[in-house]
């Protein structure tokens, strides 16, 4: 088995203006070098949002361990990497003014398929987003899935 890669990528969210609802803007997602991932050799992606605002932001409810999300796109369908493990508690997702969360995904190459099983996809280059709720997401990044 390859060794464990760790890529990182930063989805910064700055709230500004006067008076106006919570306006969002997503800074950046960055990785050192080109991800090759395989069933055998899984990359591990820590996913980091900071509300560099004044005010609250919220995105959603759920888990409070598992508040943000990546996403491959393959065949113009966002199919989620799933977290490792998530807490079975249900509340509101978001950040407080000046704080940060990072969240680590392990990813090498599988989606679900309808039924929700596990399937490798072929191997190629594809998209990769992280999102934070629907509030912001990064640019996309390349990932290559080899066997």
């Amino acid at each position: 088995m390859g060794g464990r890669k760790v890529l990182w990528a930063a989805v910064v969210l700055a709230v500004v203006g006067c008076g106006n609802p919570l306006d969002v803007t997503l800074i950046s997602l960055v990785v050192n070098g080109e991800p090759v991932v395989s069933p055998g050799s899984p990359s591990e992606f820590m996913v980091t949002v900071e509300n560099t605002g004044s005010e609250r932001i919220t995105w959603g409810m759920g888990s409070s361990s598992c508040q943000l999300s990546l996403f491959v796109i393959a065949d113009g369908i966002r199919h989620p990497v799933n977290h490792e493990v998530c807490t079975d508690d249900l509340g509101e997702q978001g950040l407080n003014a000046g704080e940060r969360r990072t969240e680590d995904f392990e990813w090498g190459g599988a989606v679900p398929d309808i039924e929700g099983e596990p399937f490798v996809l072929p191997e190629g280059r594809y998209r990769m987003i992280a999102a934070a709720g629907s509030v912001a997401e990064s640019n996309a990044l390349w990932v290559t899935v080899a066997r």
